[in-house]
This record gives structure tokens, sequence and C-alpha cells, in this order.
């Protein structure tokens, strides 16, 4: 089911085999291939902060229903690092990667060939298989939000905070509306 990353996912309890891991606070996604790769668990234990980050590939995608969100993983298998990073040892890692964070992507300028076009107001995220098959863009033009597939990205620019798109802005327009 598609679901978008920020306003659906964001804050879904996750749970491990063997009780509450603690909230979904981001997603970290491939840049060249748009495929979630990790989970950013927020645990709320000093132990575990900034939190617990979790393989994606350890999702139970069948098992997100009513805001939870179920991992093929203990407490134990979390602390040994199986599948998951704790705390510092996370962020450091994600520092050096060449993932993104889907929460640092909202707010990007979606920059079409031909100038600006708008935003990035979130991710639409397949929950079956972890992909990103569409970006949604707030328009520049005040008008609906748009679906942007992701064959026409060109590239995310961290540094400056920009999405590039394939098209032109007018063929922009005439995306899909959300």
């Amino acid at each position: 089911m598609l679901r978008k990353a920020m306003q659906d996912l964001r804050g879904d309890e996750v749970i491990a085999r063997d009780g509450r891991i603690g909230a979904l606070d981001d997603l970290y996604f491939d840049e060249q291939c748009w495929q979630v790769r990790y989970l950013l668990v927020a645990t709320g234990t000093e132990l575990l902060k900034p939190g617990v980050l979790i393989s994606a590939a350890c999702a139970c995608a069948a098992a997100l229903e009513r805001d939870r969100l179920l991992v093929r993983l203990s407490h134990a298998q979390i602390e040994l690092g199986a599948g998951a990073w704790a705390g510092e040892a996370a962020a450091r890692w994600l520092e050096r990667s060449r993932v993104c964070s889907g929460l640092e992507l909202v707010g990007y300028r979606v920059e079409a060939s031909n100038g600006a076009a708008g935003c990035v107001a979130d991710l639409l995220v397949d929950d079956e298989d972890w992909s990103i098959p569409y970006v949604i863009m707030d328009a520049d033009s005040g008008a609906r939000e748009r679906l942007v597939p992701f064959d026409w990205l060109d590239g995310v620019d961290l540094r400056n905070r920009v999405l590039h798109v394939r098209l032109t802005r007018d063929e922009l327009r005439g995306a899909p509306a959300l």
C-alpha cells in the first residue's frame, strides 16, 4: 500500500517480536534508486539516543496497520546489532553514508529543467517493498499537490537542498494531482 512517509508513517509505533521499541522518526533511502534502506526509531531511552536504525528488510509489510509497524527482530537482536544499530553509532554511520533522510528532504526546492517548480511536501512509500515510487510536490502556483514519479528525478543536491527533475515546469503541471 502507498503511504505518505512523513505524514502517515512518522510517529507509528514500532514493535519488535517481544514488545515495543519506540516510534518511527525517519526513513533513510538510497538516493540512487529511491529504495528505503533504514528506519530510524526514536526509543525515548537515554542509552539508545538518538534512536535505533533498523534495516527496512526487517520490517513486516503486511503488519503495517493501525499505526503500528512490526519488525522481525527481538530486543536482544537489536541490542546485539543484528539488523540494527543503536545510538551514536547509527548517527555517525548516517553522516558518512549515501542514504538520504526522508524528513530532511521535505521542504527541498524542486528544480525543473527550466527553473524552480515547487518544493517537496512528502514521499509516497510502498510499504510492501519499501520503494519510493513518487515524490509529492507542492507546486509554486498554489495548485494541488502533484505526484512526481521516481523516473522523472535527476538527482538530489544535499548541499543546496534541491531535488532536480528532468521535466519542464509546464510538464510538471501535468503530473497527477493528489
